[in-house]
């Protein structure tokens, strides 16, 4: 279903992409809710009710915060900024997978990058 994951998941996570596609329709789409969910419920991100595109766009304004400019004038995200941002990315991709069915290794991608890969493992223990 998921075809060929050359995604960053793949890349950088090539055992959770195996398992990710060992999952059947229904039960990706089940997967990445509650992994998307558990990371907004671990970096204190509070989900609002909407459409996809809505999300996309709440999504973008989560990513907009905790931005400053680092010594050598480079931008910089504050690490709980970023993990709340990887989450909100990870709930809005996991929104679209039933459309979109790549966007599920979109949403385990963000999920790790805001709570780590232990956590993401375990949902699929």
């Amino acid at each position: 279903m998921l075809g060929d994951m050359s995604t960053r998941l793949r890349a950088r996570f090539p055992d959770l992409a195996d398992a990710l596609e060992a999952l059947e329709g229904d039960d990706i789409a089940a997967l990445v809710e509650r992994v998307a969910s558990d990371a907004a419920s671990t970096t204190g991100v509070v989900v609002p009710e909407g459409s996809l595109a809505e999300l996309t766009q709440w999504a973008a304004e989560v990513d907009d915060t905790g931005w400053t400019t680092d010594p050598a004038g480079e931008p910089t995200q504050d690490e709980g900024a970023f993990h709340r941002a990887r989450a909100a990315f990870a709930v809005r991709d996991a929104c679209a997978v039933r459309e979109r069915p790549e966007a599920a290794a979109d949403s385990l991608y963000e999920s790790v990058m805001a709570m780590g890969l232990p956590a993401v493992q375990a949902h699929l223990a």
